[in-house]
Formats: C-alpha cells, structure tokens, sequence
C-alpha cells in the first residue's frame, strides 16, 4: 500500500512539474525577441503587420523590428550582430556571397514581379505605345532596349546584373549605357525625378509613385514584356549561421509567423478585399517608412500585380518543387553566372550551402505544432493594443 502510494504521489509530482515546465517554457517563446531589420520595400512589411497584429506572440516570438533606410549595409549590420534576421533578395544575397560567407537565407517568402523601366513622357513612347507601332511583343522588346544605347540610366548598384541582363537580349552591355548610381532606390528616384536621366529602374513604391504621374513618366516595359531572366526577384529572409545553429526552433516559429500572415493577406488578394485591415496595415508601414502617400487600392493591386507573398502551399509550388519552373535554383544559378560575369564574384559557389529554404521548409513540415498554427481557421484581425 505504502509503495503504491509513494507510486502515485511521485506521478503526480511529476505531472506538475511537467505542467510547470510547459507554462515555463510557454512564458520564455512569447518573451523571446527576434530583432529584424526591416528596409522600406513591400515585401518587408509582413513584419511589421505580423507584429502590430500581435501573429508573433501568438506563435512565441516577439518581433523587435530595426528600420534601415535602405539595404545598402545590411549584410555588415546582420554580420555584426545588431539584428537577427532581415528581408533581402536572393540576387543580392548571391551578389555578396564572396564577402558575406557567414550568411544563410533560410526563409523563402516572395516573388517579385514589380520590376518596371520609367521613362520620361515626350522623350520616349511607352510599351503599349510601341507594342501598337511594331505589332509584335519581339519587335517592341528589341526596339525598346535597343533605344537604351548611350543614354543615361539611374539606379541603385545592385541591379547592375538584371540591367546588364535585359540589354544582353539585343547584344548590348553595361558599357554601351552611361550607369548613374547612387547608394540606394530612393536615392535614385528622387535624382531621376529632379532631372537626372533618361531612364530610372528600382523599387516598386518609388515606380508606382513615378507613375501617378503620367504627364512626367511613362511605362516602358516590365519583367514579362522586356526585362530578362536575372529580373525574376525571389525575396528570403537572412541570418548568419551562427544564429541559425543556436536558434533552430526560433528561426521554424519565424517561418510559422509568416506563413500564417501571409494566409491573412492572400484571402484579401483572393477575395478582393482593397480595404482588408492587413492590405490598410501594410499599406501604413511602408508610408511610414518611405513618406510615401500610397492608397490602400495601390498597395492591394502590388500585391496582386507586382508580387506574390507566399503561403506555406505555394511557396513550394512555385519556388522549392524542383519540377517548377521557377524552382529557385534554376533563377539563382542564372543569376550567379550574371555576377561572375560582372566581375561581381570571382567564381561560382554551390548555392544550397548558403540558401537553406529547402531544410527549413522540410524542417517546418515536421512540426505538427507549427503546422496546426498556420493552417488554424482565420479570424478576425485587429491592431494591437
């Protein structure tokens, strides 16, 4: 009797402490902060959302988000310690692989469509313009970027290889144009607007405010009508492998977050929801970032249009299946031969030591705890007290 008693008393002390160390635990993920740098492009705004929406806390993280102008230092910051993980596109990523070695792009999370040459109404004639002169998708392509030669193109350094890119379709290279760079896309925008130039390519907020104003700019042609295939922009999220081997569970509880944000946001798209409060929230963090004015129509029609933020479901049908055709391989070798070619990097590196999106994602499917956070039935969001 005596030892059954003892049997059970240490059961039950047992199963307290297991319940103690839960709620413990449970206490210690919802504390956990993540610094995430954020630069003012769309496609980073899902931080921000997920945090005012209080999505992280629910999964046990809590975004500390670290606002930077642009992404001209954000490899040295994340290298230096000052942030845990930040947004950036593949392209850069493959472009700073030789100086970066510490770097992983664990997360996989968009794909970028948004990339459109501006340029000036009364100097040149917009795609749709030449489309109907030539009759011919090939003959306007040909004709517009044959048009570039000798004239003056202004963006930021890092889109030298999707520039040099869509020249290379008419024989032309980087040389045959004059390349005005300045340090970042808002940079650029805001010369190109004040008179520098002929033709001005960067990011997606700064084209759709050049375009508000068709009696200055003009559309010449985007990623499907002229640009070539360095232009096709998958966006990651980024760490050091350092980080990436002490917070294993952290960096699976961050892709939850997103993927459970990024159902949010694409049942807005779905359902033509212009005013859904996730498309009204991201629309307000990139203003804030960018003193921009964008509408809530322009942000829901960039995330229609321009971009795709992926679920959990289509970041595999469209980057990470390998029968894709825009499996993210196939578009980063491309575009890591643009580099070599550029003189950017001295020799071609295996890419799946530095891009991990497949693991992670492997490593999530694992997760019936996580999975079940993101596939829980939606309900309704609200700012964060």
């Amino acid at each position: 009797m005596f030892l059954r008693r003892l049997l059970s008393s240490i059961l039950v002390f047992s199963l307290v402490l297991f319940i103690l160390s839960a709620m413990a635990w449970g206490e210690e993920q919802t504390l956990k902060k993540v610094r995430v740098g954020i630069t003012p492009y769309a496609f980073s705004m899902m931080f921000p959302v997920i945090h005012e929406t209080g999505i992280d806390h629910e999964v046990g993280v809590d975004f500390d988000l670290v606002d930077f102008p642009s992404s001209a230092n954000t490899f040295q910051i994340l290298i230096r310690g000052d942030v845990d993980m930040l947004n950036e596109d593949m392209s850069v990523h493959i472009a700073k692989l030789k100086n970066s070695p510490e770097v992983r792009t664990f997360g996989t999370n968009n794909l970028f469509k948004g990339f459109i040459l501006i340029g000036r109404k009364g100097s040149d004639k917009s795609y749709e313009e030449v489309l109907a002169d030539k009759g011919n998708p090939d003959e306007a392509k040909k004709f517009i970027l044959n048009s570039l030669k000798g004239r003056k193109f202004v963006a930021a350094p890092f889109f030298a290889g999707v520039i040099s890119d869509a020249l290379q379709q008419v024989g032309l290279k980087l040389e045959d144009i004059e390349y005005v760079q300045f340090a970042d896309d808002q940079k650029a925008a805001s010369a190109f607007i004040s008179g520098v130039g002929d033709f001005y390519l960067g990011s997606l907020p700064q084209e759709i405010k050049m375009l508000s104003m068709p009696d200055k700019f003009i559309n010449m042609g985007g990623n499907t009508e002229i640009m070539g295939p360095a232009s096709l922009f998958y966006g990651g999220i980024l760490t050091t492998e350092k980080y990436l081997k002490e917070n294993n569970d952290v960096i699976l509880r961050v892709m939850a977050a997103f993927y459970r944000g990024a159902k949010y946001l694409q049942d807005a798209v779905k359902n033509n929801d212009v005013h859904n409060i996730y498309i009204q929230l991201m629309k307000e963090e990139l203003n804030k970032r960018t003193a921009g004015t964008m509408p809530d129509e322009d942000m829901f029609n960039t995330e229609k249009k321009y971009e795709e933020i992926f679920t959990y479901e289509r970041a595999w049908e469209v980057s990470l299946n390998p029968q894709s055709k825009l499996y993210w391989k196939i578009t980063g070798d491309y575009q890591m031969k643009v580099e070599v070619g550029l003189g950017h990097l001295d020799q071609e590196y295996d890419l799946t030591h530095y891009f991990l999106w497949e693991k992670t994602y492997a490593d999530l499917t694992q997760r019936k705890d996580l999975m079940d956070f993101i596939n829980q039935p939606l309900t309704p969001l609200s700012r964060k007290k």
